[in-house]
């Protein structure tokens, strides 16, 4: 009666507060969901979860033993995708949002203005790193399945997909409209007979001149022989603002 009377307390309490995160957890063959609220962990969560099913202990140490590795990692995701809210709104508005298929699912990646694709990328993969590790997993075999692995496989649909976005009527506008300034680069090619290319470097608020001259290069495919007079005349145009 004791352990009842601990346990209905221990619901009355959970219920009042606010659900952050919900868990799907397969048992056999239903989907039921774990509603993770503020201040559980995962420990206290699965058991919980174990406890209401009305296990035997054998059942009750299995249950807990699968399931809290679950919450663990929807955790992980939850909070990296937080983390990741946060950098974005310190960075400058998203450019535009596009889904990637990982597995079965579709998973939002956010751009933002004048961010390197690569940082882009690697903030993706750090967010869904949960999910994504398991999708690797079932499709590698002898590799070491690792975040450099996630973003070197994106990188290159990545930046495709931004160079077509900023191409598009919308990105123009949009890059017209945040940016703080531009300057416009030429480049002559070394080869003859090859018509020099008429470039825009775009700086938006809060770059610094490195951030500015990295996101271009690696935009037009440019190489870092140019990177030190770029950034000279970024900071210059920086500095008198």
């Amino acid at each position: 009666l004791q352990r009842e009377r601990e346990e209905q307390e221990q619901a009355s309490k959970a219920a009042e507060k606010k659900v952050v995160l919900e868990v799907p957890i397969d048992v056999n063959g239903e989907t039921m969901r774990l509603g993770l609220r503020e201040g559980d962990d995962s420990s206290s969560a699965s058991d919980f979860f174990c406890r209401s099913l009305n296990l035997g202990d054998q059942d009750y140490a299995i249950c807990v033993s699968s399931v809290q590795p679950l919450i663990d990692a929807k955790i992980r995701d939850f909070m990296a995708q937080q983390q990741q809210q946060q950098q974005q709104a310190q960075s400058g508005p998203p450019l535009f949002e596009i889904p990637i298929q990982i597995g079965d699912r579709l998973l939002p990646m956010a751009f933002t203005l004048g961010e390197n694709p690569a940082d882009t990328t690697i903030r993706f993969c750090d967010a869904q790193w949960g999910f994504i590790s398991t999708v690797l997993q079932s499709y590698e075999e002898g590799g070491a399945i690792t975040k450099d692995l996630c973003a070197n496989t994106l990188f290159s649909t990545v930046s495709k997909m931004l160079d077509e976005m900023l191409a598009s009527e919308e990105g123009i506008a949009l890059t017209d409209r945040e940016k703080l300034f531009s300057i416009e680069v030429e480049l002559t090619p070394e080869q003859e007979g090859i018509a020099s290319r008429q470039l825009s470097l775009n700086v938006f608020p809060g770059q610094t001149a490195e951030a500015a001259v990295s996101a271009f290069l690696n935009q037009n495919g440019i190489g870092d022989e140019a990177k030190g007079a770029l950034m000279d005349m970024v900071a210059n145009r920086l500095a008198s603002i």
